[in-house]
């Protein structure tokens, strides 16, 4: 599912989108947790559909072959379900039950960093790598 007016970071404050991007456009997306709300803050110079064919692909290949100790960011979306909502993965959710996408901007490409960042900062993104501590494991 995808969202584009407004978006809740982990703290349950509303950020209120602008942007009219669709599945075409590329830019930075956020992926949100139905279960949690947590969010993993992603960029791309692809469509946004292509982008998220790679997250659902590298979801269903981490379902035949996850190891807990292999953090990587190809598996962060994957681990995040398997550390916090371990019992839904084995009611086979799929990656779709599991996330909604919300596109959040375009920036020119030189900026494509610069506004992950930011946007990871301003939802309090706590599924990326870098912002997630993983010692509940």
């Amino acid at each position: 599912m995808v969202f584009d007016k407004e978006i809740l970071n982990i703290h349950g404050k509303t950020i209120k989108l602008k942007p009219n991007l669709n599945c075409k456009s590329y830019g930075i997306y956020a992926a949100i947790c139905t279960k949690c709300n947590s969010n993993y803050v992603g960029q791309t110079k692809n469509s946004f559909s292509t982008r998220w064919t790679a997250h659902r692909y590298s979801w269903n290949r981490s379902k035949s072959n996850f190891n807990p100790n292999d953090i990587t960011d190809e598996n962060a979306l994957y681990r995040h379900y398997y550390v916090k909502h371990k019992n839904d993965l084995q009611k086979e959710c799929c990656f779709d039950d599991a996330y909604e996408v919300v596109f959040l901007e375009e920036p020119n490409f030189k900026n494509l960093d610069y506004k992950e960042y930011f946007w990871i900062n301003i939802l309090k993104s706590n599924i990326n790598l870098a912002k997630t501590q993983y010692s509940d494991l």
